[in-house]
């Protein structure tokens, strides 16, 4: 793809409204595209980027999936230093990073152009020479805003419009993982083949492995049992498999190894965690917010193995490097919200794009036992992946 050359693709929109307004914008891409080299400047070869910004979406689960190819963006581009605007919650996944020079914690909504009061000054001040739009779903908001911020060289997809105001276009496979849409960008830009995993990335500290320790050895005793860490609560409004159905599952493995359940989420999820233990009974806990993010992940690098919707855990469990079984989230693409990693299992069957009573009748029909009988022949094999 030459540099000014647009990848529209009108398949890759849902809605009809979209679709025009994203046709229209390919209209004006001269317009655009004049407009925002007037406000921001000429662009420059990326051997020449010395200070990027990082732009994406802000829930957990979504900055951590793009971890897997911050190692290779940075060695890729030496010459530049990474910084990673997101939200305050988010921000503990990328907390000693070695790929980031810093962590911007000034989202405060789903797009990264709802800034605290103030940030916008001091990124403005910070001089960019480069932002990383990485938002595939929804990439206008990037763009706007890095455009607003005057950055020259604004890295983006295409394929929803607006490339006027993108410098560096990156093709997209669309469908394929969400991961694997931030892996195209990097290697786009750094000249490196996508041949690296998508296995998340996260570096707990010594304080944070001290704090799993101690929670461990708090929750477990000298128990021997294999422990199921199980998370039954999201932040995602649409497309959540029944969580009633994942317990039904649990009870199943219950009933025919001895395991001890671990359910986990945030402070406000106590209540739902403290009854969904008192049903799982005796060898059933739960931890509510007890520990940091990091401190999380070396918690979960202990256990057997994650149960889990499709949530931040699910990734945070591909990160610990752990035995994920998890029910995709089915209103979005199978493709794009599929496995990423050789470590985690959809324990969904086909479908896409339904709605929650869709969902809802789909996960009455599968059999816990079915599901039961996979996570106990994993827990039966014992062998954690490397």
């Amino acid at each position: 793809m030459s540099r000014n050359e647009s990848s529209f693709d009108s398949a890759s929109f849902r809605r009809p409204a979209n679709r025009w307004l994203g046709a229209a914008s390919e209209r004006l891409a001269p317009v655009l595209r004049g407009a925002a080299r007037g406000l921001a400047g000429a662009s420059t070869p990326p051997g020449e980027w010395r200070r990027g910004l990082i732009l994406s979406h802000n829930h957990m689960g979504d900055v951590l999936y793009r971890t897997c190819s911050l190692p290779v963006l940075r060695s890729g581009l030496p010459g530049c230093e990474w910084s990673f605007l997101t939200s305050p919650a988010s921000a503990e996944v990328l907390e000693t990073n070695p790929a980031l020079h810093e962590v911007l914690p000034w989202n405060t909504g789903e797009n990264s152009w709802s800034l605290a009061p103030g940030s916008f000054d001091k990124l403005r001040k910070r001089n960019f020479d480069v932002a990383l739009c990485t938002n595939s779903l929804k990439y206008y908001p990037d763009l706007f805003l890095a455009a607003a911020l005057r950055i020259p060289n604004r890295v983006a997809f295409t394929h929803k419009g607006l490339s006027g105001l993108v410098t560096y276009p990156v093709t997209i496979d669309f469908p394929g993982s969400y991961p694997s849409y931030f892996r195209s960008m990097v290697a786009s830009v750094t000249g490196v083949d996508t041949g690296w995993p998508l296995k998340p990335r996260i570096f707990p500290d010594a304080r944070a492995e001290e704090a799993a320790t101690a929670t461990w050895r708090r929750m477990n005793g000298d128990s021997k049992d294999p422990v199921v860490a199980c998370c039954i609560t999201t932040r995602q409004k649409i497309g959540n498999f029944p969580a009633e159905r994942l317990l039904d599952v649990l009870a199943e493995v219950q009933s025919q190894l001895p395991i001890r359940v671990i359910l986990f989420g945030t402070l406000h999820d106590q209540g739902t965690l403290s009854r969904a233990a008192s049903r799982l009974g005796e060898k059933a806990s739960y931890l509510a917010g007890d520990l940091s993010i990091p401190a999380l992940a070396s918690f979960l690098a202990k256990c057997r193995m994650v149960l889990t919707l499709d949530s931040g855990p699910r990734h945070l469990g591909n990160a610990a490097g752990v035995p994920v079984f998890f029910a995709r989230n089915m209103s979005y693409s199978q493709a794009e919200a599929g496995a990423y990693c050789a470590t985690e299992t959809d324990i969904c069957p086909p479908g896409e794009y339904l709605t929650d009573e869709e969902i809802a009748v789909i996960a009455q029909q599968m059999s816990p036992r079915v599901i039961a009988d996979e996570l106990c022949a994993s827990i039966r094999g014992g062998v954690l992946p490397a």
